[in-house]
């Protein structure tokens, strides 16, 4: 598992910095106030978990510093055009030898599939202030998240914003897990089998009770802000938030 994860890290940053590079030398320097900016791809989900099986999807998002625009030739656009071109890219870049392993899965950018390609820092951090734009969902995916490219500022302040929204800012939505979870029991167990993904007590009410757990004790005890199922278990039995037989 994470070995799989670096393997698709490493081949992602490379294939970010090749296109960052290529786009560069057509449109020129993406520049915020005379200088030169970068955006930061972040990972989720099982990618950002570094939980990675053979099948996974690569959850992800794009954020740059900030508006602007290139700067160094003649065909110069606006950074977010810059962006969204890099992006765009990686995605169309990006290839495996067989349809379902490791497919880049872009739809937990804000607004989903309506959404942006990629988004500014301000744009970014203002979607998820905004209860009424950010559901209680995406703020729940928001624990799994890890930077794994970019520029180390942007990415230093990503994984900070993240803390801040996740453990400090908002109460945790009880009716909005359980809500979720009878919807996708609905959605995706058939009442004459068994699902051990999605049926009561399967793997994503482990993982859901897991963060319904971070995100209520993540504020007093910063050991639990952790992406990896694994670790944040072993952290919470170490801090005394559960019990050691729930990890028999």
């Amino acid at each position: 598992s994470k070995d799989l994860c670096l393997l698709a890290e490493v081949s992602l940053v490379r294939l970010y910095e090749i296109g960052y590079d290529y786009l560069e030398s057509k449109y020129g320097t993406p520049i915020l106030d005379g200088d030169k900016i970068s955006g930061a791809l972040l990972a989720l989900g099982k990618f950002g978990g570094q939980e990675l099986g053979y099948a996974s999807d690569l959850e992800l998002v794009f954020v740059y510093e900030g508006t602007g625009q290139t700067e160094g030739v003649k065909n110069t656009i606006s950074n977010q055009e810059f962006f969204n071109k890099l992006v765009q890219w990686v995605n169309k870049s990006w290839s495996t030898k067989s349809d379902g392993i490791f497919e880049i899965d872009w739809r937990l950018r804000p607004y989903g599939e309506k959404g942006s390609w990629s988004v500014s820092l301000e744009f970014w951090k203002n979607y998820y202030l905004d209860e009424h734009k950010a559901h209680s969902i995406e703020v729940q995916a928001m624990c799994k998240m890890r930077s794994i490219a970019g520029g180390k500022w942007l990415r230093n302040e990503c994984e900070s914003f993240r803390d801040h929204v996740v453990y400090d800012l908002r109460q945790v939505d009880k009716e909005g897990f359980l809500k979720m979870r009878h919807l996708q029991i609905d959605s995706h167990v058939n009442s004459n089998c068994i699902n051990a993904k999605y049926s009561p007590g399967g793997l994503v009410d482990i993982e859901y009770s897991i963060q319904y757990i971070q995100m209520e004790k993540g504020g007093q005890y910063p050991e639990l802000r952790e992406t990896n199922v694994v670790r944040v278990r072993r952290a919470m039995l170490n801090c005394g938030v559960i019990h050691p037989t729930l990890l028999e």
